[in-house]
């Protein structure tokens, strides 16, 4: 059995039709949840009950190693932007990650398990001092403790209001 710890994913940008039904069974077979666990309703529920304007954000108590490759390669494949952490384990660190079309490959730091947030050592500030790259990295580890793109897919959920309110 796997080292496992809870884990969170926030997912944003938007979803286009064509990919909507696998990105639902994906969050169902994972068991993800989004206020409960999402099992063969997981569209249903992401449908009505996700808030417009914000990333969609799952969870996992029980990770292996804490992360989902299947999704995190998924969200690459049709280009929604990633932010997830864990919470570490006695065989290995707490992490944070951080994915978006922009930027060539996903960046990944140890983050502090209470938080999420990202941080680094004395010898990584250095480094990235020496070669003028320290406010990048900054830049990079606010978009994942601010992780703030909106997840938006067609009829998710602003759709479903206009036409409800078209009824």
């Amino acid at each position: 059995m796997p080292d496992c710890s809870a884990m969170w994913i926030k997912i944003g940008g938007v979803l286009k039709e064509e990919h909507v039904e696998e990105f639902a069974e994906l969050i169902s077979e994972l068991g993800l949840e989004y206020d409960d666990v999402l099992g063969e309703d997981a569209e249903q529920h992401i449908r009505e009950d996700h808030e417009a304007g914000k990333p969609l954000c799952l969870y996992d108590n029980e990770r292996p190693w804490g992360s989902h490759d299947h999704l995190e390669g998924f969200c690459q494949t049709v280009g929604l932007s990633y932010a997830r952490g864990d919470d570490g384990h006695y065989s290995y660190a707490a992490s944070c990650v951080l994915w978006t079309p922009e930027i060539a490959k996903e960046r990944e730091w140890t983050s502090a398990t209470d938080s999420g947030e990202p941080f680094l050592s004395v010898t990584d500030i250095d480094q990235l001092v020496a070669k003028g790259e320290l406010e990048a990295e900054l830049a990079l580890m606010r978009q994942v403790r601010d992780f703030a793109v909106p997840f938006s897919a067609p009829g998710w959920p602003e759709d479903a209001e206009d036409a409800d309110a078209a009824a």
